[in-house]
């Protein structure tokens, strides 16, 4: 490292010398801590803090030195009776150069256990700057100011595996570490004076010497993947990498260039694009397919949502039934324990709904019931056609759908259903079951989509 000069004689009022007297360095902030001071520029021979003025390395003419990083310092002389203090000593290489370096200032700690710097400090779990995987960092500054909040910050935003970008600068700009925030900031200690801030160093240089002066500067990254991807970032990104998936539902998660998501945005058949749910990467957008089929000969049709609940506010149900009984009334009934058993007491749904069609119309409705009822005016259906939506399946609290659906009987007379219902028990909602009220499901086709 390169460090800045002090230099003067040591005088009393009078002028006279004083070869003999004690020099005392102090760092200008709060608690005044003792200053780490060298013999050298570099900083490879330390001086004695205090030290006196008639020791090697000086004469006994008064003339006194040291080098030490660049800050606001406060300097004692004393000399029997005589004592004179210089406040805020301005000393650093700015003096020297055109260049300043900025951010928040904070004094360096060579200690790479996971414990408190202390106040004004911050250290690495590493003294290689390429191997720094944790920063050590006090929540008051060199300024004294409080940066918990601030410092808690860092994590808001991005994703477990890019948080942002942050730059820490010896004073001297000798030594230099660029870091990518890859986690969750924590603290172990109580009352919380410091933090812990995971990284993954991606360029560093030279090495930042104990109690010198150094900046930090962090970059938030913004938004992170389920942020969208203005036009205008398309075109100054062209080259960048995102995760992707080029196989619809199947494919591995793989790194795609612009290109390749220009090539299959907007088509399923060609691929999704993906965000991050908090442990895994799962398609996203305004509508997404995510499972289809056809029943036979079933007693039930049973969608199980547990695994799609974090990644979409809600689902919609399109399914077109057949009952094996002509006349069969259409449930839907609603489970919190992956489908394992469905809520079925004599209480635990109401509903609403009103049907018109074949000349008539009617109103069905309940305060109680062991199910939602999909289709007033059932009497001779021989086909159902329904739509359901649901929203907000993790909440814990009454599980609600709304409905339509559209029935066909023998005679071909179609009769329509508008209605609503809401589950009485509290819970968060992970599987649906459609089943008719006396006999199973004859045939029929079902399509789910999660709503982004």
């Amino acid at each position: 490292m390169t460090l800045a000069i002090w230099q003067a004689t040591v005088v009393d009022d009078a002028g006279n010398i004083l070869p003999a007297a004690q020099i005392e360095v102090r760092h200008e902030t709060a608690g005044s801590p003792i200053a780490t001071i060298y013999q050298d520029r570099d900083g490879l021979i330390p001086l004695g803090n205090p030290f006196n003025a008639n020791a090697a390395p000086f004469d006994s003419d008064g003339f006194v030195y040291f080098y030490v990083a660049g800050g606001a310092y406060k300097i004692t002389a004393t000399s029997g009776s005589f004592s004179r203090t210089r406040r805020y000593v301005p000393i650093g290489l700015s003096q020297e150069s055109d260049d300043l370096t900025t951010g928040i200032r904070y004094i360096f700690s060579s200690d790479t256990d996971d414990s408190d710097p202390t106040d004004y400090y911050l250290k690495f779990n590493n003294s290689s700057l390429a191997s720094v995987t944790q920063i050590y960092i006090s929540n008051i500054n060199l300024n004294d100011a409080d940066l918990t909040n601030f410092l808690e910050s860092f994590d808001d935003s991005g994703n477990a595996s890019n948080r942002g970008y942050l730059k820490i600068e010896s004073s001297d700009g000798n030594g230099f570490l660029l870091a990518r925030v890859t986690g969750t900031i924590t603290n172990d200690a109580s009352p919380v004076t410091y933090s812990k801030i995971p990284v993954t160093v991606l360029a560093s240089a030279g090495s930042i010497n104990a109690d010198q002066t150094c900046s930090f500067i962090f970059s938030q990254r913004g938004g992170g993947l389920d942020a969208p991807v203005q036009y205008n970032e398309i075109q100054d990104v062209q080259t960048d990498r995102v995760l992707g998936r080029k196989t619809a539902g199947t494919g591995i998660v793989e790194e795609c260039t612009i290109d390749d998501i220009l090539a299959f945005a907007g088509s399923p058949s060609q691929g999704d694009l993906l965000s991050y749910d908090g442990s895994n990467y799962v398609p996203r957008g305004g509508m997404v397919l995510l499972a289809s089929g056809t029943i036979s000969a079933a007693a039930t049709l049973d969608l199980v949502l547990s695994s799609y609940a974090t990644a979409y506010s809600g689902f919609l149900i399109l399914t077109d039934l057949l009952p094996v009984n002509n006349g069969d009334a259409l449930w839907l009934r609603f489970s919190t324990d992956g489908g394992s058993s469905y809520d079925a007491g004599a209480s635990d749904y109401a509903y609403a709904s009103s049907w018109f069609g074949s000349g008539s119309t009617g109103f069905d409705q309940s305060a109680g019931a062991a199910q939602l009822l999909l289709n007033g005016n059932s009497s001779n259906t021989v086909s159902m056609t329904s739509r359901t939506l649901l929203y907000d399946v993790e909440q814990v609290t009454n599980q609600r759908a709304l409905y339509d659906s559209q029935g066909k009987n023998s005679s071909a007379l179609v009769a329509h259903n508008i209605g609503g219902g809401v589950n009485l028990n509290g819970q968060d909602t992970d599987a649906v079951r459609f089943l008719y009220s006396t006999g199973n499901i004859s045939s029929g086709r079902y399509s789910l989509y999660g709503l982004g």
